[in-house]
């Protein structure tokens, strides 16, 4: 502590909590220049200097030996919520000061996930590592066939009746359906899917598939009751495909969506 430097972090093992803060100037304090003013106890009663020298309170003498200006980055952080085990584990040393720079990306985190509100949880964890893993066998292993397939198998496990029809039954000059899921329990509710195996960004030109497919079906008065998605294996949608999407009203799904969306239906009886 007493060698650490302007802007160095700190942290500090409390009651079942932990306190963060920042060392706010490379000044380093003893019992003589310290302003005796901020001696206070952890119940606020003040400090004074004892006959030999230390602070004490109600006659506890409190041998500090330096003292350092501290900025606070976060207090009072639960353990249990926020520190994964290594920092768990360094917090027990209360008695003594300890380097743990081999730590700064635990401390990082249980910083972050403190403001951001959100506790360590192993089912999201493994959740969200999981849907990583899954995108990436899916990019990997499927082609555009059995992506389609993917989906229909999907659909089904909601509860639908889902074909991959004929390319040339669905096409239309500007668009088509990969997948067509209909709920008869849904008074015959439809979801119409474009289905792109893709890294990247999807575009526009996927939106504008599936809703030209549309407008065509409707001539037919067929599909009145549906919903237009398109579901991709990109990292994102492109500006222009969001925009398109908001206006035709297409739900957009990314592939780390679906891979969490597969992941949560139960991956054991996927058929590919």
């Amino acid at each position: 502590m007493n060698e650490m430097k302007k802007g160095d972090i700190v942290v500090v093992p409390l009651q079942g909590v932990f306190d963060v803060y920042r060392i706010a100037e490379d000044v380093v304090y003893n019992n003589e220049t310290i302003d005796h003013s901020k001696w206070v106890d952890w119940n606020g009663n003040k400090a004074s200097l004892d006959m030999d020298g230390y602070p004490a309170v109600d006659g506890l003498q409190i041998d500090m030996g330096f003292y350092r200006k501290v900025e606070p980055i976060v207090t009072d952080v639960p353990r249990n919520e926020y520190a994964e085990q290594a920092l768990y584990s360094r917090l027990k040393i209360q008695q003594t000061n300890s380097n743990i720079n081999d730590l700064r990306d635990n401390v990082e985190y249980a910083i972050m996930r403190y403001r951001e509100n959100t506790p360590i949880n192993l089912r999201n964890e493994f959740l969200e590592e999981a849907q990583k893993e899954l995108l990436l066998q899916m990019r990997s292993k499927l082609n555009d066939t059995k992506l389609e397939m993917l989906v229909k198998w999907y659909m089904e496990q909601l509860g639908a009746d889902a074909v991959i029809p004929s390319k040339n039954s669905t096409r239309t000059e500007e668009g088509d359906a990969d997948v067509i899921a209909t709920f008869e329990k849904l008074n015959g509710f439809t979801i119409l899917v474009q289905v792109k195996a893709h890294i990247g960004y999807t575009d526009e030109w996927a939106v504008k598939q599936i809703t030209a497919y549309k407008k065509t079906m409707e001539k037919n008065r067929k599909y009145d009751s549906s919903q237009l998605w398109v579901i991709s294996t990109c990292d994102d949608y492109s500006d222009k495909a969001k925009i398109e999407a908001e206006s035709s009203k297409v739900h957009l799904v990314s592939g780390l969506e679906f891979a969490k969306m597969l992941i949560d239906n139960g991956i054991y009886s996927m058929p590919l």
